[in-house]
């Protein structure tokens, strides 16, 4: 064999070598099983629970509504003619005492018109007189006295009572009462030129100037009783339930003002309100702090919840449902609500002692491990 021969089986020895022990090796780290990752350990998240004790709540109903004067009446013409002013000027602002004239409408044409028909009634009585002595003597001296007081630019007098109905169906006959009462219609139709303050007041608006043309049914203005004012407030139904009259209630002047007024609730109307589904609730403020038109909030007190806690809204998840630490860890119960604020709300169906969970835990669930951190304590 020569030396050639030698070296190519050493070089084919030492590869198949090579191949084996690598090839060994190999099945050797195969055979070794691959030990099971440990889990990392899950952290506990901390959150603040406090323990439940249930009490009577007292909250208070926050709404904002209009001021109106509770006595404010609206001023209609009735009859047709020129305005005239009244003792005062006809001015938004101007104060009236009851029973002083606000206006007056020129209506030279109907007071002619009555003179007129006075005097043809008077006519007419005059002309039955001779039937009333023959058939009637007893009762024509009364009828002949009536006659001769109507004065045609006066307003005419009561009839003489009819103590006969053969009487009253001869006066019928002759057109007499039926001539009476058309004027004394037209005698109310014309004494509505005058317009007089109903009470006490100032005028709130006025819509008619001195000189102008008045026609009937023709809104003037509106006229209102300083001082006494209502707040009208619309409250949801199952809160008004809750409101009782009498009731005092603290107003405010505007929502970012702390000066509070003290009224009382006055009436609360029994009919709802479709769309919103609440009654409206009247309350009296005296005082001339307010105004007419103004708008105001008002804090009202309703029946205590007892046995009942107050928590921030935004505890409460899925309507009425919150979380609560239990053996360490989140769980959520079911509670009932009943009553809410801008920010709280009154709830009942916790247990006293329970951990109640105090501030809201992004991404909480039930089971969640937990920690509590006394939200009393200062560490």
């Amino acid at each position: 064999m020569n030396s050639n021969t030698k070296r190519k089986l050493i070089i084919v020895g030492a590869g198949v070598t090579v191949l084996l022990v690598s090839y060994g090796i190999s099945e050797l780290f195969a055979s070794k099983e691959t030990p099971p990752r440990k889990a990392p350990p899950k952290g506990k998240v901390s959150v603040f629970a406090q323990e439940v004790e249930n009490d009577t709540i007292y909250p208070n109903l926050s709404a904002t509504g209009p001021v109106m004067a509770s006595q404010s009446i609206e001023l209609y013409a009735e009859v047709q003619g020129l305005m005239n002013p009244g003792t005062k000027p006809f001015k938004p602002g101007v104060s009236f005492q009851k029973g002083e004239i606000l206006l007056q409408v020129s209506t030279e044409d109907k007071a002619a018109e009555l003179i007129s028909q006075r005097t043809q009634f008077q006519a007419l009585i005059m002309s039955v007189l001779p039937d009333l002595e023959l058939d009637y003597p007893d009762q024509s001296p009364e009828w002949k006295s009536y006659a001769l007081s109507i004065k045609p630019d006066q307003s005419l007098p009561d009839i003489p009572k009819i103590k006969e109905e053969s009487l009253k169906r001869f006066l019928i006959g002759q057109n007499v009462l039926s001539r009476y009462y058309t004027l004394r219609n037209l005698e109310i139709n014309f004494s509505k030129r005058t317009l007089r303050a109903p009470f006490s007041g100032l005028l709130a608006e006025a819509n008619a100037n001195p000189g102008t043309l008045i026609r009937p049914g023709q809104r003037l203005g509106k006229f209102i009783q300083p001082g006494d004012y209502e707040l009208e407030l619309a409250i949801p139904f199952e809160q008004a339930k809750r409101l009782k009259l009498g009731d005092p209630v603290n107003i405010f002047q505007s929502t970012f003002s702390e000066d509070t007024l003290v009224g009382k609730i006055k009436r609360i109307n029994q009919t709802i309100d479709q769309g919103s589904q609440t009654l409206q609730v009247y309350v009296e403020i005296k005082g001339d702090q307010v105004q007419d038109g103004m708008y105001l909030r008002a804090e009202l007190p309703i029946s205590p919840y007892p046995n009942a806690l107050e928590v921030n809204r935004n505890l409460v998840f899925n309507e009425n449902e919150v979380f609560i630490v239990q053996d360490g860890k989140l769980s959520s119960i079911q509670i009932q609500p009943l009553f809410y604020t801008s920010n709280t709300v009154v709830i009942s169906g916790v247990r006293n002692g329970t951990q109640l969970v105090t501030k809201r835990v992004p991404g909480g669930f039930s089971g969640m491990p937990v920690e509590i951190i006394d939200e009393k304590d200062p560490s």
